[in-house]
C-alpha cells in the first residue's frame, strides 16, 4: 500500500500525461497531467484516437513499433499543441491494453521556432549592412560622373537657352546630384557618435527626404510641417 501510494504521489506531480487505455482506444485510468495538456475534465470518458485525431488502426501500428515515440500537433481550444505519444502493447493473456505516456513539448517548440526567427533576421540584417555599405560605394562613385553632367549641361543651357529638353535634364541631373549628396551625408552624420551642433528642422527634413524613396510613403502619406523659423542648433549624437 505503501509502494502504491508512492508511485501515485509520482503520477500526480510529475508534467507527463500518463494512462491506460483498452483495444478499443478509451482512457482507462489516466493522471491529472494527462486531463491538463487535453483540457478535459476528470469526469469526462476520453478516447485517445478522437483526443490526438489518430485513427484506431494508426494508433494500435504505433503501439507495436519496436520505437514507441510518435510527434503530432493537434488543435485543443484553438490552440495548437506539440505532443510526443509514447504508446506501448500490453498483453495478459486475452486481454490487450496499451499503456503509454504524452508530454507536452508546445513551449519548447515555440522557443526553438521563435530562436530560429531571430536567427534569420540577424542574418538577414547583416546582409542588409553589407548591401548597405556596398550602396554606400556605389553612391559615392556616382558623384563624379554627375557632377560633369551637371556641368556640361550646364554650359549647354547658356548655348541654348530655349531648348526645353536641355534645361530638362540640367534639372534632373540636378536632383540627382542632390539626392546623392543627401545620402552621403546621411550616412557620415550617421556614424558619428560624437555629440555635434544639430539643427532639428534639417534632421527632420533629410528624414522625410528619405522617406520619399519608400513608394508607400510617397504616394500614400500626407505630410503637414509646422517648424520653427528661429530654431537653435542643439548638442547631440546625430542617429540618436
Amino acid at each position: 500500500r505503501k509502494s502504491l501510494l508512492q508511485y501515485k504521489s509520482i503520477t500526480d506531480h510529475i508534467n507527463v500525461g500518463i494512462f491506460f487505455m483498452d483495444e478499443d482506444n478509451n482512457i482507462i485510468v489516466c493522471n491529472p497531467a494527462f486531463h491538463k495538456i487535453f483540457q478535459t475534465d476528470l469526469s469526462q470518458k476520453l478516447n485517445l484516437s478522437k483526443l490526438t485525431q489518430i485513427s484506431s488502426d494508426k494508433l494500435h501500428e504505433i503501439g507495436n513499433y519496436s520505437t514507441h515515440n510518435y510527434y503530432l500537433s493537434v488543435e485543443i481550444d484553438s490552440n495548437k499543441k506539440y505532443l510526443i505519444l509514447d504508446l506501448n502493447l500490453n498483453k495478459e493473456g486475452d486481454t490487450i491494453k496499451y499503456f503509454g505516456s504524452i508530454t507536452d513539448e508546445t513551449t519548447m517548440v515555440k522557443t526553438r521556432k521563435t530562436k530560429q526567427t531571430l536567427e534569420l533576421e540577424l542574418i538577414k540584417s547583416n546582409r542588409l549592412a553589407k548591401i548597405g555599405k556596398l550602396l554606400v560605394g556605389v553612391v559615392h562613385n556616382l558623384n563624379s560622373p554627375l557632377n560633369s553632367i551637371v556641368g556640361y549641361s550646364q554650359f549647354l543651357k547658356e548655348d541654348f537657352p530655349d531648348n526645353k529638353d536641355i534645361h530638362r535634364l540640367h534639372q534632373s541631373a540636378i536632383k540627382i546630384s542632390s539626392m546623392v549628396k543627401g545620402l552621403l551625408n546621411k550616412n557620415r552624420n550617421e556614424n558619428r557618435s560624437m555629440p555635434q551642433n544639430i539643427n532639428v528642422n534639417e534632421v527632420i527634413n533629410d528624414e522625410l527626404e528619405m522617406c520619399e524613396h519608400n513608394i508607400f510613403f510617397k504616394h500614400y502619406v500626407v505630410v503637414n510641417k509646422n517648424l520653427s523659423d528661429d530654431i537653435k542648433f542643439t548638442n547631440a549624437v546625430y542617429s540618436d
